[in-house]
């Protein structure tokens, strides 16, 4: 508990720095400032998703094979911006509604069986300033074992879900963004859960020689609790239609993980699997 109360004064300080950004815009001497709102806006977030995280909202549809067999992934989300403030041209403020469900299919089995379902849903609060940008997110957990796996009694199914904070700063350097943070975990089912820290840290980059769009990541997420057990994803691929990074949202890619299964039901087994497939990521 000690932790969750540090995490709550960190969280505390970031929106203090919040205000102080918004209160400070940053303009000339002897400018007027004028900070623009919009609603529903279209433009995207101030902190762009991050590329290798499993669990980012997406859509992405994707075939994997690993130590527990060959399946289908299927993830669809994405995040409603609903506020935008903008204090100056390098300086704003975005607060969106995410949500996203991700499911699993058994390719070879007779009835292409629903392994497991994740349902995420959540508030987020992007900051950017410059080459910098951070973002706090508050959200909920949900997972669901598929019902061909309960009716055949294949496994029980697990109590899971739980509330999280995560906050986030990343930065950008010519082509590369480095990115790092924490989330805890305030309240969970299996009770065990509560309390635990995450370490979320990577890289992303991207790069278009003779105009072919490519991207590569690295996403790590360490358990301080359990620090041996690593969730690894290293991510790449091409991006489809055009070149400018700003405009590369669909792209098709190849992805190994090593780590904790990303999926609810399957929290505590170990699972190491190379994913192909094709994602559309809104900015």
């Amino acid at each position: 508990m000690a932790v969750v109360k540090q995490f709550d004064r960190l969280a505390g300080s970031w929106l203090l720095i919040a205000v102080v950004m918004v209160a400070v815009p940053g303009v000339p001497r002897g400018a007027e400032a004028k900070t623009r709102w919009s609603f529903f806006l279209q433009h995207g977030r101030a902190f762009k998703p991050l590329q290798a995280d499993p669990r980012v909202a997406r859509f992405q549809l994707g075939f994997l094979y690993g130590n527990k067999g060959m399946y289908q992934d299927i993830i669809a989300g994405g995040d409603l911006a609903f506020v935008s403030a903008r204090f100056s041209k390098r300086k704003r403020l975005t607060i969106t509604a995410r949500g996203v469900f991700t499911s699993r299919f058994n390719v070879f089995s007779k009835s292409f069986d629903l392994m497991n379902t994740d349902f995420i849903g959540g508030l987020a609060t992007g900051l950017q300033w410059g080459t910098i940008s951070t973002e706090l997110l508050i959200y909920h957990q949900s997972s669901h074992l598929g019902d061909e796996i309960l009716d055949r009694g294949d496994r029980k199914r697990i109590d899971f879900g739980y509330e999280a904070v995560r906050l986030l700063v990343d930065w950008y350097w010519k082509f590369l963004r480095l990115y790092g943070g924490l989330k805890v975990t305030m309240h969970a089912y299996p009770a065990s859960l509560t309390g635990r820290v995450i370490v979320q840290a990577g890289v992303e980059t991207r790069f278009s020689p003779h105009d072919v769009p490519l991207f590569a990541a690295v996403d790590t997420q360490v358990r301080v609790d359990r620090p041996r057990l690593r969730d690894v994803v290293v991510k790449a691929g091409v991006g489809l239609g055009h070149v400018n990074p700003k405009h590369r949202l669909q792209y098709v890619f190849m992805e190994f993980f090593d780590g904790l299964s990303p999926m609810g039901q399957f929290y505590d087994e170990a699972e190491i699997y190379g994913m192909v497939g094709v994602s559309y990521l809104l900015q």
